[in-house]
């Protein structure tokens, strides 16, 4: 299991919080939004209350599309994309096995 640094329960926990007053802004109840993305009710509730550490990426983003985020998530990450010159050294490195 993975232990979250404090500063990522807060990303957590902010997350959880977007999504519920994007949910209540919708006008969706909890189990709603669990019957649209396909999870449990619990789901929802552990996400909006911060403890979506063990949901996956996946449900993360088809909350948010439902609710009307991903676009913004989308412009946002656009802004963290590297440059190309730092994709081609990156392409360029030679891949090392990783031994376990």
């Amino acid at each position: 299991m993975i232990e979250l640094s404090i500063e990522e329960e807060k990303l957590l926990l902010t997350l959880g919080t977007v999504l519920q007053e994007f949910r209540v802004a919708s006008n969706l109840r909890q189990r709603d939004l669990a019957a649209k993305i396909g999870v449990s009710h619990p789901v929802i509730v552990d996400m909006e209350k911060g403890r979506g550490g063990k949901v996956a990426l996946a449900t993360w983003i088809a909350a948010f599309s439902v609710l009307g985020i991903l676009p913004r998530l989308k412009a946002f990450l656009e802004t963290l994309e590297p440059d190309p010159f730092s994709r081609f050294e990156i392409r360029q490195k030679k891949k090392k096995r990783v031994r376990i």
